[in-house]
């Protein structure tokens, strides 16, 4: 679950800040490295309203089959803490009652000592 490689493959573009060359992929081929400056000015000049060719392959960060609106590497699922004991519910119950009882005594806890007012 790690980012996918950020180089891009594109034709060579010139310019007076081109400060990269060519990167070995992991197939073989040899992928252009871009600048910030260059991507930006790639996609200011492409054509928003142009339709996709029939080859293109939409983006999925992982290979599972799953269809979802994010990739994982974007934003994963959630982490569960494990089963929901009843020692666990009741410690909650407990933290949350005292703090709002001590809220309705008019009581501050803010710094870790309670206070009044």
């Amino acid at each position: 679950m790690g980012r996918p490689d950020a180089t891009l493959e594109v034709p060579p573009i010139s310019g007076p800040d081109r400060s990269a060359g060519g990167h070995g992929t992991a197939d073989g081929s040899t992928a252009t490295a871009v600048s910030d400056a260059e991507l930006t000015a790639l996609a200011l000049a492409a054509d928003p309203d142009a339709p996709l060719p029939p080859d293109a392959v939409p983006f999925r960060g992982d290979d599972d089959p799953g269809d979802r609106l994010l990739p994982e590497w974007y934003m994963p699922g959630t982490v569960r803490a494990g089963r929901r004991t009843p020692a666990r519910t009741v410690a909650a119950v407990a933290v949350v009652t005292g703090l709002v009882l001590i809220n309705v005594l008019g009581l501050c806890i803010t710094y870790g000592t309670l206070t009044a007012g």
